[in-house]
């Protein structure tokens, strides 16, 4: 016997419900009954009485422009068009409630009811959201002077946004933008305020296919028109367009063939305008993002399609060999490569590379050539910024590391020190500091340490403000007040520290001390005229020096009495209660000191024998906070000063093998020698 399943439409199920209307502002309770949807004779709910089905509770129609509201799951809610009775049904089950809904659904979609909407609130921290679920399509009004407000209307409205913002293409906005022209033109201000508000509503929504609309042909230079007025400023008009008109069109330097680079490279300008000047108030993080990831694959079509069109860059450097060609353009040819250089940050590493070596191919160096000999700053700026992405991403791009003397290093020590821009000076500073560093290459061989640290090479001339400071103390006197001079000696402090640290050992340390930078930058931290910002670098590099646990440089530091600045400054600092990075710095360098205790201790010593009183009391307090762990710190530090035959018998325990004065540094100070110390000082 076959059983025949019959397929039950889940409308026609009966779902237990209470029935409500409103009466006076009150929800009146009009029974318990079973709501079913019908669609015979026509679509209507159906709720007969649990306690009689011959008592019909409700039997409403469902036709006109009714709205419903499903709402906390288990309500339908909606006003009756005959008679205007709000009713509500609650069903005792979600899934009641979502079927019902389902038939109200296929009830609109299917042509009998078109014009009625199903609409979904759904409450959240915010308020209440309103998402249409189902409802006949929107048409956007036209873009007419008169009815621009209904416009707005329709675009704001929240239950129907997603589906009207569809119907926007450009054709819709090219007639936004000829309703636009008329209205300035005739000087309606009501209604381009009304077309300001319509954009703005656009720009909102965050859609990439919208911004895309916005830099087409006869659409971008309306749209910045539109959003020059501000309804919250009537009085006031941006100037936008005249700025976009000249500063911001691309000016040829060379002529590209493929119209489809040159579309893409005049978009990528539009669309940064759009971002960084047009849009920056309106648009958020999400909105920011998206032009950028459209500015980011354009950037990288075009520098892809410009890599292939190799007769462009033949072109393009080709003329710096000529000493005939228009100043003006070689100038505007610095700032295309900088544009360049910055676009190549959206390409893969290894294209970034490719494109880097091609133009070092084609003669890149005749145009760095040119820049830095020219007379206008801006060119050295801009080259300088290309130098720094360039040496960053690829240290050897620009230096041939089998040939040393190349022009780029002292060019760039040249621009340093001759320069009083504090931009430019950190800019080149920091390509130098990449330049001189060999990080974990092997390229790098004695070659180039002997071409740097020449008699008459690179190293001397970088450091020519520290060796002037050297020679003549008076001359750092007489120029605490020029703050590029400053910056200078900073930047000669901190690549002190650089070359001690990363570069071969018996070069550098050969160079420092031969010179006795140290002795300069003891003086810099001594000089109390300084700002604290100088004298700190300098403290730094002296901890940085301190740790290195060299031989070489504790003797010569010994020798020359090189801490006691330091030390002073961390007593200055500590009795006046100042708990800064100065301070902190100073400790930190004091805490460097147990390792290299004979340093310190005779460091102290010449402190105390020239200098009796309550700064010695600090100093030795303080360095017993700093060298807290070593048991003998008071055989050396005296409370009242440290003399001369505290010093011998600190020397004669030394000698003797001290149990803790150097348990810290695994070394043999037999014969009163510095023995070598441990490679990893405890700090």
């Amino acid at each position: 016997m076959e059983e025949e399943n019959e397929q039950v439409d889940p409308s026609n199920i009966c779902h237990r419900v209470k029935v409500y209307t409103l009466s006076c502002d009150k929800w009146v309770d009009r029974g318990t009954g079973y709501c079913s949807g019908l669609f015979e004779p026509e679509p209507h709910f159906h709720v007969i009485n649990e306690a009689d089905s011959k008592d019909i509770l409700l039997d409403c129609p469902i036709k006109g422009t009714t709205q419903y509201q499903r709402q906390q799951d288990t309500l339908i809610v909606w006003t009756n068009n005959d008679d205007g009775t709000d009713y509500a049904l609650s069903f005792q089950e979600s899934e009641g409630c979502l079927q019902i809904c389902e038939f109200l659904i296929k009830v609109q979609r299917e042509g009998i009811e078109p014009n009625i909407s199903l609409v979904a609130i759904i409450q959240s921290g915010d308020g209440e959201i309103s998402e249409v679920v189902a409802g006949p399509i929107l048409e956007l009004p036209d873009v007419k002077i008169g009815q621009l407000k209904d416009v707005l209307d329709v675009l704001t409205m929240a239950q129907f946004r997603n589906r009207v913002m569809t119907q926007i293409n450009s054709d819709w906005l090219r007639e936004l933008c000829r309703v636009f022209q008329k209205c300035e033109k005739e000087k309606l201000l009501s209604d381009i305020y009304c077309l300001t508000d319509i954009v703005k509503t656009l720009v909102f929504a965050n859609e990439i296919d919208f911004f895309e609309m916005f830099i087409q042909e006869g659409i971008l230079n309306n749209i910045i028109g539109i959003l020059e007025y501000e309804p919250e400023y009537p009085g006031l008009k941006m100037n936008w367009r005249e700025y976009y008109e000249g500063n911001v069109r691309e000016k040829v330097v060379v002529k590209v063939e493929d119209v489809n680079i040159s579309k893409t490279i005049r978009e990528i300008s539009e669309l940064k305008f759009l971002r960084d000047v047009v849009l920056t108030k309106l648009i958020d993080d999400c909105g920011y993002g998206c032009i950028s990831m459209m500015i980011q694959d354009r950037e990288c079509k075009a520098l892809e399609s410009l890599m292939k069109e190799e007769r462009f860059f033949d072109d393009y450097l080709q003329m710096y060999n000529d000493n005939q060609s228009d100043l003006k353009l070689k100038n505007d040819g610095i700032k295309l490569l900088n544009q360049l250089v910055n676009m190549s940050k959206s390409l893969q590493g290894h294209q970034r590379s490719d494109f880097f070596k091609l133009l070092i191919t084609k003669g890149l160096s005749r145009l760095i050539d040119y820049a830095m000999k020219s007379t206008d700053e801006d060119n050295v700026k801009l080259i300088t910024q290309v130098m720094s992405m360039m040496i960053e991403h690829d240290l050897f791009l620009l230096k041939d590391p089998t040939c040393y003397n190349n022009p780029l290093m002292e060019t760039l020590i040249d621009i340093h020190l001759g320069n009083e821009d504090i931009g430019l000076q950190t800019q080149t500073y920091e390509a130098i500091k990449l330049l001189i560093d060999p990080g974990d290459s092997t390229i790098i061989d004695e070659s180039f340490y002997e071409v740097f640290y020449d008699n008459r090479a690179y190293a001397y001339k970088l450091f020519t403000p520290l060796l002037r400071v050297v020679r003549d103390i008076k001359y750092l006197q007489e120029c605490t007040q020029k703050r590029s001079y400053m910056l200078k000696l900073e930047h000669n402090v901190e690549l002190l520290s650089h070359i001690a640290r990363i570069h071969d050992s018996d070069y550098s340390r050969s160079f420092i001390i031969d010179n006795n930078l140290l002795y300069g930058v003891d003086s810099l931290i001594g000089q109390s005229s300084l700002k604290m910002q100088t004298r700190l670098s300098g403290v730094r590099c002296m901890r940085h020096i301190v740790m290195l646990n060299n031989p070489h440089y504790m003797r010569h530091i010994q020798d020359k009495e090189l801490l006691r600045s330091a030390l002073k400054l961390l007593v200055e600092t500590t009795e006046r209660g100042e708990n800064t990075l100065v301070s902190a710095a100073c400790l930190a360098l004091s805490e460097c000191l147990p390792s290299n205790f004979k340093v310190a201790k005779n460091t102290l010593r010449g402190s105390a024998e020239n200098k009796r009183g309550n700064q010695s009391v600090g100093l030795g307090a303080t360095l017993k906070r700093g060298l807290g762990d070593v048991d003998d710190v008071d055989d050396v530090v005296d409370c009242g000063g440290f003399n001369s035959s505290d010093a011998d018998h600190a020397n004669e325990h030394d000698l003797n093998g001290g149990r803790n004065i150097q348990r810290n540094n695994k070394c043999n100070n037999g014969g009163g020698n510095m023995g070598e110390p441990d490679k990893r000082p405890r700090v």
